[in-house]
């Protein structure tokens, strides 16, 4: 587990948003050139497409609507990295968080937030070779994964830096705006209870 701060708890309207994270749209955090950042997109395109076995494993019978179905295995593997190991705790995977946050992506296909996922998720899955490892990210141990994340997040490099920590970012996001989270934070919830209307992007939790 990668240690990092838990962001403000929602308000009652932020969990009525929809899309909920609205404000994503303004948050570019793959800061790269124009040439490294159409060289990411190539490479992504060729690298991050099909679907093996493993991917499968990760995602199990979910389809992804914005990314791919590898894509979507690596983000599987970087929430359950980056999610706290807190007993009592919903996990990952019983939040839903990698589900939401592909859902989520479907509202902004038209900025810059989509490809900034996308290459970031191809930076996280790839920049281990260049770290000293001997296989991509999604396929490494748990504990050589946090490791690798937490070196990446310390780099002085931002095209190391700036991919695990925006990820972070949403990651924590989606996971804190489920309530099952709030008590582990210290947050009891609005101060007055009423029914909100339907997020358009909830997914059914796993």
């Amino acid at each position: 587990m990668v240690t990092a701060k838990a962001p403000k708890p929602p308000a009652s309207s932020d969990l009525a948003r929809a899309p909920v994270a609205a404000s994503l749209d303004r948050r570019s955090f793959l800061k790269l050139s124009a040439t490294a950042a159409l060289a990411v997109s190539a490479a992504s395109t060729v690298t991050m497409s099909g679907c093996s076995p493993t991917d499968r494993a990760l995602i199990g019978d979910y389809e992804p609507l914005a990314l791919t179905a590898r894509e979507f295995a690596v983000l599987s593997a970087y929430c359950a990295c980056v999610v706290p190991s807190t007993a009592g705790a919903p996990t990952a995977a019983e939040t839903a968080i990698a589900r939401r946050i592909d859902k989520e992506l479907t509202f902004h296909e038209d900025s810059a937030l989509l490809d900034d996922v996308k290459g970031a998720l191809f930076l996280i899955e790839h920049l281990t070779f260049a770290s000293g490892y001997f296989g991509r990210f999604s396929r490494l141990p748990a504990a050589a994964q946090e490791a690798y994340l937490a070196a990446m997040s310390r780099s002085d490099l931002s095209f190391k830096r700036d991919p695990v920590n925006g990820l972070r970012f949403m990651t924590l996001f989606f996971y804190y705006t489920d309530e099952r989270t709030w008590s582990q934070i210290g947050y009891g919830g609005p101060p007055a209870k009423r029914k909100l209307p339907e997020a358009t992007n909830v997914v059914e939790k796993a």
